[in-house]
């Protein structure tokens, strides 16, 4: 018998990559934008609100090494968001890179008054519109650190003291847009995230490893790939039973619990430590 077990999973990684990730959002109109640079160390947030913003361009460089820029976004609904089975939401991207930590972050707040609301890194980028707006209409202050990309080398660098890093910005703005949701893409995706997740970590040799497969590939033979939107429930159905099996007759039910590993002041200043804080538990 042929082990096509290889072929199948590069199939999975490509179709998850290429055709069911991209169609998650629609990337709608861009927000507008205005920027305020602080001369110095971070401002409290009524100062921010306070300030003199300008209007700024995305697509647009910010960022000085361990500096602090507050952008300032609104916009509307275009007419007839959202659809069934749709959610709007607002898409923001720095300039991020990598994973999170060292490097740009930023963290949403009102425009009017109140505490932090979200934090934006490379693993979230996208923002439920319902918590930065009021009805059909968004609006939020995002306070950006500009912080120097210096892992995960952590070898001696200019950039790891204000003081010594080359001046110029470090980021460029590239997207801060609404952008509709597809509910089942994006739940297609998180099921898949688990039932992948799981047969990676069991052994060539278990059987549960590869009745896992058969279902992703059963899920994905379900998929039109000109139309992933409009049938990714039924591959959500495929693989409803093998989510709802439970490992054996005797298998425990465990709760999992999220947590934040926070650096006090490694390699930032505290003062960044307090905002990382912000950021992670907001």
């Amino acid at each position: 018998m042929h082990d096509q077990r290889e072929i199948v999973e590069r199939r999975i990684r490509r179709t998850i990559d290429e055709r069911i990730r991209p169609t998650i959002h629609t990337v709608g109109p861009a927000l507008d934008v205005e920027a305020w640079v602080v001369p110095g160390e971070p401002v409290t947030p009524t100062a921010a609100r306070s300030a003199v913003y300008e209007p700024f361009e995305i697509g647009g460089v910010w960022g000085e090494p361990w500096g602090t820029t507050w952008f300032r976004c609104s916009g509307e609904y275009p007419a007839g968001w959202p659809a069934a089975g749709q959610s709007v939401e607002v898409l923001i991207d720095l300039g991020f890179g990598r994973g999170p930590g060292f490097q740009a972050e930023g963290l949403l707040y009102a425009v009017d008054e109140g505490g932090p609301i979200r934090g934006v890194h490379p693993l979230h980028q996208a923002v439920p519109a319902a918590m930065v707006g009021d009805g059909r209409r968004v609006g939020f202050l995002l306070e950006a650190a500009s912080n120097p990309i210096i892992a995960p080398s952590h070898a001696p660098t200019p950039f790891g003291d204000p003081a010594t890093a080359p001046p110029g910005p470090l980021y460029r703005l590239r997207q801060c847009h609404l952008a509709l949701r597809n509910d089942d893409v994006w739940h297609l995706d998180l099921d898949l995230q688990v039932v992948v997740g799981l047969m990676y970590e069991l052994g060539l040799d278990d059987p549960r490893r590869a009745e896992l497969l058969v279902a992703i590939e059963d899920a994905l033979d379900a998929l039109d790939l000109h139309d992933v939107p409009g049938t990714a429930g039924a591959g959500r159905d495929r693989l409803r039973p093998i989510l709802e099996a439970p490992a054996a007759a005797s298998a425990h039910q465990t709760t999992l619990v999220g947590h934040a590993h926070i650096d006090t002041a490694w390699l930032w200043p505290r003062r960044e430590t307090r905002r990382k804080c912000a950021r992670t538990y907001s």
